[in-house]
């Protein structure tokens, strides 16, 4: 049987993610650090990588939201 964690996710990097929140990179970077945003980091002290998961996590209030008020 396969799971979904057999499978490896795609990582996006801060610009791929600030371009899909359609925010800034230094937005991103402080999201990760709040913790709001879980990140992963390539190598000891590599550049920030996102799954999926991560940013559909961030953006599932934001489409309720929407989804219940809409204009």
């Amino acid at each position: 049987m396969t799971t979904t964690q057999d499978k490896p996710q795609r990582l996006f990097t801060v610009a791929e993610v600030a371009e899909q929140l359609r925010v800034s990179p230094w937005t991103v970077y402080r999201r990760a650090a709040d913790g709001s945003l879980p990140s992963l980091r390539v190598g000891q002290a590599g550049p920030l990588r996102f799954t999926a998961d991560a940013v559909e996590t961030l953006l599932q209030p934001a489409r309720t939201t929407t989804e219940e008020n809409p204009r």
